[in-house]
């Protein structure tokens, strides 16, 4: 998936595709670089697990947006981890700073770090098991 862009749309996107396309990772990436794990603990390991098997330690993710008022906006977010082994069980714990966020200025050939998400939109992400949970 390196160096892929994919464009989403502000109101809905459903990513569909073939077994092992790709569809639950993308998923993954957006929701390790928001900071936005699934709720229900079984989901929560698994997408912790599926990040450890996708994204070596220490590879910073990047999510380049724009929002509705043509703000362009930097997310990254480094990959770091911890595992505990309980029994048979491997718990994943993820322990990467906060997602670092940028605002960049095209016409003035910069770029502004915020301590604080400063933009204006909200993003939900339902996995495979988490919609079908829903239904």
């Amino acid at each position: 998936m390196r160096g892929q862009i994919f464009r989403f749309n502000e109101d809905l996107n459903c990513i569909i595709g073939g077994r092992g396309s790709g569809k639950s990772t993308i998923i993954d990436y957006l929701r390790f670089v928001f900071n936005n794990e699934p709720v229900d603990p079984e989901l929560k390991n698994k997408f912790r697990k599926r990040l450890v098997d996708l994204i070596r330690e220490n590879t910073e993710v990047y999510v380049l947006l724009e929002d509705t008022e043509n703000n362009i906006w930097l997310y990254m977010r480094k990959f770091q981890h911890s595992e505990e082994t309980h029994g048979n069980n491997i718990e994943f714990t993820i322990t990467s700073p906060q997602t670092s966020i940028y605002q960049v200025i095209i016409n003035e050939k910069r770029i502004i770090k915020f301590e604080k998400d400063l933009s204006k939109f909200t993003i939900e992400f339902y996995g495979q098991g988490e919609v079908q949970s829903i239904t």
